[in-house]
């Protein structure tokens, strides 16, 4: 019995020994993540896996909290405690879409155990590239200004957007690009006419894993551009009009009648000047009748001829018997005044050289008579 006391009291020893040993000292071990994939992207809502096995007998409380830093300019980082979903294994969920910017995310798991005689601490880190489509544009619109479509929408929310795509469709055809950029506004200068177009807003911002990604929604509006106005016909006679090319064509006839228009008064000549004479218009057979609403023809005055009962004046008919063309009689009065002028004063002149040679001018030397004085000399 004494032995058999003392046998049960060394095992006894040995298993609190080895407890001892491996509680506090090998607790848990392996801890790693095993959600989300460190090589492809995550998006929207994500699961947060981390797994750690625990060793001894006293190692069994164990906790496990995540905390997520996002890149630079996304904000402070948060934590996150995991709950336990089966053996050894510890789950979160982690709100990705909602992530300010995209990019790489820095996880950071903590497992702490606790037993009756200490506790221990591991950790586990990986990264998480988060890559969420930006949403779509919101208030596009599509107007017509002086007939050129302009489409104009709403900057998104996303820090990390980076230009803007719209597309038309013609008709419900296939898209094709119109502007890409980061203003939010474009104009199709090249939209055709008369045809309903469709247009489309995506977004494009920053990605980890393919360098952009584009919205996979977008807004549409729909506009149709007119045809452009025709020009307008100006009625038959009016200015502007084009001429028929079965009226007649010949200068100084009506194009309506084909008869021979009548000539406008032309002016006096200067060879009548002071007399009044009668309209010169051209000789045409007797009877020939004329449409008197209709312009000048425009042949030249030497065509024409003098009405029938008008006589020269005297004054032509002493240019004509001399063979001087008088073209204007004010220049032949003030050229004979000239001339009279010039007379009178060439007739001075002469007789002033004439007067120094006659007798009567020559002026005879003058004598000086001294008066004679006389001396007395006593």
């Amino acid at each position: 019995m004494v032995r058999f006391r003392q046998r049960f009291g060394a095992a006894l020893c040995g298993v609190l020994l080895a407890a001892i040993w491996a509680g506090p000292a090998a607790a848990m071990t392996g801890t790693r993540f095993t959600s989300p994939s460190a090589s492809q992207g995550v998006d929207g809502t994500t699961t947060i896996r981390v797994e750690s096995t625990p060793e001894g007998l006293l190692g069994e409380n164990i906790s496990v909290s995540v905390t997520i830093t996002p890149p630079s300019g996304g904000g402070s980082a948060t934590t996150m405690a995991l709950a336990k979903k089966g053996d050894n294994v510890f789950e979160g969920t982690w709100s990705a879409g909602s992530a300010p910017l995209n990019g790489a995310y820095r996880l950071d798991a903590v497992a702490t155990s606790s037993g009756i005689l200490g506790g221990r601490r591991e950790e586990a880190s990986m990264t998480a590239l988060v890559n969420n489509a930006p949403k779509a544009p919101t208030g596009v619109k599509a107007v017509l200004k002086d007939g050129v479509p302009t489409i104009t929408w709403a900057a998104n929310s996303e820090k990390d957007v980076t230009a803007y795509k719209v597309v038309r469709s013609v008709a419900g055809g296939s898209p094709s690009q119109v502007y890409a950029g980061p203003a939010t506004s474009a104009t199709d200068s090249s939209a055709p006419h008369s045809k309903a177009l469709t247009y489309k807003v995506t977004a494009v911002r920053k990605s980890p894993v393919t360098t952009v990604i584009e919205s996979t929604s977008a807004a549409t509006s729909p506009v149709t551009v007119p045809a452009p106005p025709e020009p307008e016909t100006p009625p038959a006679g009016a200015p502007g009009a084009e001429a028929d090319p079965n009226k007649p064509t010949i200068p100084g006839t009506n194009i309506v009648t084909g008869k021979e228009t009548p000539k406008a008064a032309i002016a006096p000549s200067n060879k009548n000047f002071g007399k009044a004479i009668a309209p010169i218009v051209k000789s045409a057979p007797a009877g020939t009748a004329f449409d008197e609403t209709l312009p000048y023809s425009g042949v030249p005055p030497e065509q024409f001829e003098a009405a029938s009962g008008s006589d020269p004046s005297p004054l032509d008919a002493m240019a004509d018997s001399a063979g001087v063309t008088v073209t204007n009689p004010v220049k032949f009065i003030v050229g004979g005044i000239l001339l009279l002028v010039a007379a009178f004063f060439m007739w001075r002149k002469s007789r002033q050289m004439l007067r120094g040679t006659r007798p009567q001018d020559q002026v005879a030397p003058t004598r000086v008579n001294f008066p004679n004085f006389r001396i007395n000399r006593g």
